[in-house]
């Protein structure tokens, strides 16, 4: 922790670093899925290479939008998507479990003493190091928010890259489309995000 104590890190560096940890640490089995399903060829590696690029731009996207708007409160809450998101892939590596709306809703009907059964000491591993540390880390930096300016070209060309890489894959949508389930069940944070609302 004493490295970060005199040292200022800017919120673009911070987002983009969460991004990048977020991809590596809680989706790589979204990607095997993706591997496993799309066709072979060069397809397969614009398909996923495409997503990849997505995830980071729309993870970036979300992260400063919240962050830089809602300053303390916007890092208390992507410390706590850290936290989910660890308990999220627990369950996803060990049960093999799609986080869809129907999971959710067992989540929010499942009583404590059900609920505590299914962790073990490796649920406390991913507990711990890929979310109480990193919300930590996260909590514990110092931020410069940067300018007005500079929020709106950071926000300007995630979304921008956002559009390219989308529309720039109008021609996988229907593969998209028919693995949606699967695909959105996946992809943290979003899968628990969006099924909670749902």
């Amino acid at each position: 922790m004493n490295f970060l104590k005199n040292k200022t890190f800017s919120l673009t560096t911070i987002c983009g670093a969460l991004s990048i940890f977020t991809l590596l640490a809680f989706n790589i089995p979204f990607f095997n899925y993706v591997l496993h399903n799309v066709e072979e060829g060069w397809n397969a590696w614009l398909v996923t290479v495409s997503l990849v690029l997505l995830m980071i731009a729309a993870n970036f996207f979300f992260y400063y939008l919240l962050a830089f708007l809602f300053r303390i409160v916007g890092k208390i809450v992507l410390a706590l998507s850290l936290i989910f998101n660890a308990i999220s892939i627990y369950f996803i590596n060990t049960y093999d479990v799609l986080i869809d709306r129907s999971m959710m809703g067992n989540v929010f009907n499942t009583k404590y003493s059900e609920a505590s059964g299914y962790f073990s000491f490796s649920g406390v591993l991913y507990f711990l190091l890929l979310g109480v540390l990193p919300a930590v880390l996260l909590l514990w930096a110092k931020t410069n928010y940067g300018s007005i300016k500079r929020f709106g070209a950071n926000i300007g060309l995630s979304l921008a890259a956002i559009l390219v890489l989308a529309f720039g894959n109008m021609s996988n949508w229907t593969w998209i489309d028919k693995n949606a389930t699967q695909l959105g069940s996946l992809v943290l944070p979003w899968s628990y995000t969006v099924n909670t609302f749902r």
